[in-house]
């Protein structure tokens, strides 16, 4: 029988395989930043990095140094251990 639309319903189910495919793919992706979040949180360098960084934002400076410059210094000189 023919059919007019052949060509296009190819076409469709062409994309369609693709975006499946793609949105898999992305699924996973985001699966596998959440974990890799995760761990980096619960880790200890993480957990002490979070400790450092609360500490900062609670802290008063004695000088008119604002607390996102010295969160910065503390992390550099963290990640440099």
């Amino acid at each position: 029988m023919f059919d007019p639309l052949s060509k296009q319903k190819k076409q469709l189910n062409s994309h369609r395989q693709d975006y499946l495919i793609l949105k898999a793919h992305k699924d996973f992706q985001l699966r596998y930043a959440k974990n890799q979040t995760n761990n980096l949180l619960s880790s200890p360098k993480g957990l002490l990095t979070s400790f450092i960084l609360g500490a900062c934002n609670g802290a008063t400076p004695a000088k008119s140094v604002t607390g996102h410059t010295k969160a910065i210094t503390l992390l550099e000189r963290f990640l440099t251990l």
